[in-house]
């Protein structure tokens, strides 16, 4: 997922209430009460590493058709319509109660809401993969919203609020109705981090940026990231949390921030070895399995013994360490990057 980068400087966060509308997911911004927002946080001397998938797209409209295996949708704009395919991945949510439904539960004519893959074919229609659908929507209610959460605050107070893909900062506390995707177990402010998926209840925006809300009840999917690595500064590095050490202070080569990879990988309980007989060459392992094999001097990354990935950089070693560009660690570890900038 591409990482955003945010602009600096203080705006003023006005807080509004609209109409819960079914046609509009995101409720438009009005002028209201006060809330407070910082915006502040310099940049580190460095690109943020690019994420292993784009946002999925958004898609509402009308059934025309439920198939097999997916649905005809009519979207109400040029765009025309599109197939969605859905499986067993697919989540289909009920959009007033949050419980798990089925593509049996969606009928034709019904309007519903849907988070798919960016990637569509070439056909008319086009056709893409569902995330997420969420069916059942009664006139004049807002829909929830399904994100991704890119990092996390947490207050002394116990509140937390979480910056997500859609630029929206969501506000949770002890009273937030918190629950996980299909069991609708209960679950704690600790899960949401970087990383985590979750459909939002929300129905009031402050107008800022990002915009803000206190949504009503949040429904937490599987985690499906290794974890998450913070980049705060080339010398301020965690993974889920823990402040990383090192063994010296990374450094920026050509903008990308250089990570120690026994360092990183140890944190995550990998072992890291290698042998006298090929000195260049690392091989990190978890629970006796092969991870990567890298080799010093090279620009790619033997993974699980037989796949060959190109890496953004050369593999280093400087003074007995062996270093890796920040954005390939994430990738082999199959990292969430929590993004910086910005205070909330």
């Amino acid at each position: 997922m591409n990482m955003k980068r945010f602009a600096c400087g203080a705006l003023a966060a006005v807080l509004l209430a609209v109409p819960a509308l079914a046609a509009d997911p995101g409720a438009p911004l009005a002028e209201g009460g006060e809330q407070d927002m910082v915006i502040g946080g310099g940049a580190p001397g460095f690109q943020l590493p690019q994420q292993r998938t784009l946002d999925p797209v958004e898609l509402y409209g009308t059934v025309t058709s439920v198939l097999e295996n997916g649905l005809l949708l009519a979207r109400g704009d040029e765009k025309g319509d599109v197939v969605l395919h859905v499986s067993e991945k697919t989540a289909v949510v009920d959009a007033v109660t949050g419980e798990s439904r089925s593509l049996e539960d969606v009928k034709e004519s019904d309007t519903i809401y849907a988070w798919a893959s960016p990637a569509m074919t070439r056909s008319l229609p086009p056709q893409t993969s569902a995330m997420v659908i969420v069916c059942n929507i009664p006139q004049d209610f807002h829909v929830p919203t399904y994100l991704e959460v890119q990092r996390v605050s947490r207050k002394e107070d116990g509140t937390v609020s979480a910056l997500t893909n859609g630029s929206i900062v969501l506000h949770m506390n002890e009273d937030t109705e918190l629950f996980s995707y299909q069991t609708k177990d209960a679950v704690g402010l600790d899960s949401i981090k970087p990383g985590a998926k979750v459909l939002a209840w929300y129905s009031m925006v402050a107008m800022s940026m990002p915009a803000q809300t206190t949504p009503s009840k949040v429904m937490v999917f599987p985690y499906d990231y290794a974890g998450w690595l913070s980049l705060n500064g080339v010398d301020d590095v965690a993974v889920n949390g823990e402040k990383l050490e090192l063994p010296a202070v990374p450094y920026v080569e050509d903008e990308e921030l250089m990570l120690p990879v026994r360092s990183l990988a140890e944190a995550l309980g990998c072992e890291v070895t290698w042998s006298a007989e090929r000195p260049d060459q690392i091989e990190v392992e978890k629970d006796g399995r092969s991870l990567y094999t890298l080799t010093i001097g090279g620009d790619t990354a033997v993974v699980e013994g037989d796949m060959v990935t190109e890496l953004t950089r050369t593999v280093t070693a400087r003074e007995g360490v062996t270093s890796v560009a920040a954005s390939d660690l994430a990738s082999l570890h199959d990292l969430k990057v929590e993004s910086w900038g910005i205070t909330f």
